[in-house]
């Protein structure tokens, strides 16, 4: 009896072994699919490992990874989501999600993921430039303007498609025509010392800023707009 039973324990632990090593060639081959362009069968790979290990957040991710190359964004968030439902540690995967939520049109949430990615990676300039293309879709900023102009108050808005080069020359010559600047940002102030430095002097530079990747509503980017330049 002691004989079988060591017999079965030992084929559990062989079994086992064996399904370790197996998931991670899958997932392996899956992941060399994926970087020589052959989305599907990548897909067709991690959905094996998915089946055989649901609990694992990588091949949730990388399986999202093909879908957005296929434009399967919704598709896409939706493995993010159960990634980070598994993992919600890993920066990469708010910035995929982020970037799925943009292709979609759900700018929100794309800021928010752009902004929670870089919470863990706070120098990730691709993080950086993408949280400011999804800022500037949202059109909060437009709406606040419009808000701005239908009360009388002279005002422009300054969207930097690029920060690298910065738009030094730009700023510095509108700095010459106007008042003064009020930086928006989704952060502690990534920014404002930049604009300081390009207007040099001339006119104030104000800072409005929200943390937690949260965006600011027009009205709100509105009163600070009058409580720091206007009034």
């Amino acid at each position: 009896m002691k004989k079988i039973l060591l017999i079965i324990v030992v084929s559990v632990i062989q079994l086992s072994a064996y399904a370790q090593l197996n998931t991670e060639r899958i997932l392996t081959i899956g992941q060399n699919a994926l970087y020589f362009n052959d989305y599907v069968l990548a897909i067709q790979y991690f959905n094996q490992v998915i089946k055989l290990k649901p609990y694992l957040a990588e091949p949730y991710y990388y399986r999202a990874i093909a879908k957005i190359q296929l434009g399967d964004y919704q598709g896409a968030e939706q493995d993010c989501d159960e990634s980070l439902n598994r993992n919600p540690f890993v920066p990469e995967v708010y910035y995929a999600r982020g970037y799925a939520w943009r292709k979609i049109g759900h700018f929100s949430e794309s800021v928010n993921d752009f902004s929670k990615a870089l919470e863990f990676s706070p120098e990730n300039e691709s993080y950086l430039l993408n949280r400011i293309d999804a800022y500037a879709q949202d059109n909060k900023f437009a709406e606040a303007m419009e808000m701005a102009r239908a009360e009388g108050i002279k005002v422009g808005l300054l969207r930097p498609i690029s920060l690298f080069p910065y738009p030094t020359d730009v700023i510095k010559e509108i700095a010459g025509k106007i008042k003064g600047f009020l930086t928006v940002e989704l952060s502690a102030g990534q920014m404002v010392d930049d604009v300081r430095l390009a207007v040099n002097g001339k006119v104030p530079v104000e800072f409005y800023g929200r943390m937690g990747g949260i965006v600011p509503s027009p009205n709100e980017v509105l009163s600070e707009l009058k409580k720091k330049l206007i009034e």
